[in-house]
């Protein structure tokens, strides 16, 4: 996936902390099998998560114009959120979610099927 930066704007510093995170999410990303897509719009930044080619997740960002470098901030952050919420997938929260789905969180619903496969 390529993603265009503004350069002209950025220290050398930026430019490279932007890229080592988005390093750091597709690394992630790619351990959990998740793909993404970033769509532009004229103040509006959606990156749609994917796995096996279903949509998963819809993250929107608002306010922002689509060369506003925080998407790779946003990109990570949702990418350890995925991330932690696989690692405290064990038996004792498993059976707690099945038991009580009224209580899991949003991404922990799109997750746990994800997990569950995966595991298999």
């Amino acid at each position: 996936m390529k993603i265009e930066l503004k350069i002209a704007e950025l220290t050398e510093e930026e430019i490279v902390r932007f890229l080592e995170m988005k390093d750091k999410a597709n690394k992630i990303l790619s351990e959990l099998n998740v793909k993404y897509v970033i769509q532009n719009s004229k103040n509006q930044r959606k990156i749609l998560f994917f796995y096996e080619d279903n949509l998963i997740y819809t993250y929107t960002i608002n306010g922002i114009n689509p060369y506003d470098e925080r998407i790779y901030k946003y990109l990570l952050s949702k990418a350890e959120s995925f991330t932690s919420t696989f690692y405290n997938m064990n038996e004792p929260f498993i059976e707690h979610c099945k038991k009580n789905p009224q209580e899991m969180d949003k991404l922990t619903k799109i997750l746990l099927p994800i997990y569950l496969q995966i595991r298999k």
